[in-house]
């Protein structure tokens, strides 16, 4: 029950931060 919203918390803000560093790049 709770697996399906940790892993939304923690995907979204690794591809925000992935977008980030390749965009700098």
């Amino acid at each position: 029950m709770m697996a399906p919203f940790q892993r939304c918390m923690i995907q979204i803000p690794t591809l925000f931060w992935i977008t980030l560093t390749t965009g700098r790049f």
